[in-house]
């Protein structure tokens, strides 16, 4: 799943959401130094932490566990996702350098990476827009299944925990009845703390992460059926015109007001007025034959 994620800055949302919740806990549970020592027990994170990791082991391959961690790196802290309407500005860039000069054309990888892999099988090989569409959408399903594995799979490893935790408690409870001494309520803080580590690690980090991973499945396939249609667009030949309204369609009211006006300023700056209406009398060819003849 990695491939398809575009990094390079942080994702500041992601961040602020881990700062805020730290911020919760600590006022609203520790408060002072002693408290956060008592909540640190090692004997109980390491319980509930390496619990967990032995079971994810034991029910997961390591290059799985080694992937969600890439994940969790790349995909939500580093993780850095185009709006919709940057994407569409890309296409129509895409679509105008391809119409000026079709055989010298190079696909700019700074761009969208389904775009540079649709644009490059378009330039590569020519084929109907049925065949086009059935190997795009082929591509999108398996993105798709890679983002609910990685959901499951977190939803999965969140369910072990609770079960280390309440192991914790539990010998923590049998060895404070075995007679170490000391009042009940210090008796009471291991068993305590077991639990809440516990649930913490759940609630707190794997199923919001797991909720975020089926969020950015669902904004990815949305910007990559645009991307889709785009491109059996573009492979068909269609007007300037009829791409931008296919764009529009995936973009809220404001962004499409901004793609109409970004594609009039791109076609402002270019010689390509005469295919925005009638692109049928678009030829690369006749184009360089007109170019002959005139040097003739």
């Amino acid at each position: 799943m990695m491939g398809s994620c575009r990094t390079g800055s942080m994702n500041f949302s992601a961040i602020l959401g881990l700062a805020l919740t730290a911020a919760v806990i600590w006022f609203g549970v520790l408060e002072t130094p002693e408290h956060l020592k008592q909540l640190l027990i090692p004997q109980i994170i390491l319980l509930v932490f390496g619990g967990t990791l032995s079971a994810s082991l034991a029910v997961f391959s390591f290059r799985r566990l080694f992937g969600i961690f890439r994940f969790l790196l790349f995909g939500v802290i580093f993780k850095s996702r185009s709006r919709d309407y940057s994407v569409a500005t890309e296409v129509v860039t895409l679509y105008f350098n391809y119409m000026l000069s079709p055989d010298k054309f190079v696909v700019d990888f700074k761009f969208h990476p389904f775009l540079v892999e649709g644009m490059g099988i378009i330039k590569k090989s020519k084929m109907s827009n049925e065949d086009l569409r059935d190997i795009l959408e082929s591509r999108v399903e398996f993105l798709q299944r890679q983002y609910n594995s990685d959901t499951q799979m977190l939803r999965s490893i969140s369910k072990y925990p609770p079960v280390f935790g309440f192991i914790g408690a539990v010998g923590m409870l049998l060895h404070q009845v075995s007679g170490s001494g000391g009042s009940l309520a210090q008796s009471l803080v291991p068993l305590l703390v077991s639990c809440l580590w516990g649930w913490v690690v759940p609630a707190v980090i794997l199923l919001p992460l797991a909720d975020h991973s089926e969020k950015i499945c669902d904004d990815e396939i949305q910007t990559r059926s645009m991307i889709m249609h785009a491109l059996i667009v573009m492979n068909s030949r269609q007007s300037v015109t009829y791409l931008t309204e296919t764009l529009s369609g995936y973009l809220s009211v404001k962004d499409r007001k901004k793609i109409k006006e970004f594609t009039a300023r791109t076609i402002a700056q270019s010689n390509l007025n005469r295919v925005v209406n009638k692109p049928e009398k678009f030829n690369p060819s006749q184009k360089e034959e007109g170019k002959s003849k005139e040097s003739a």
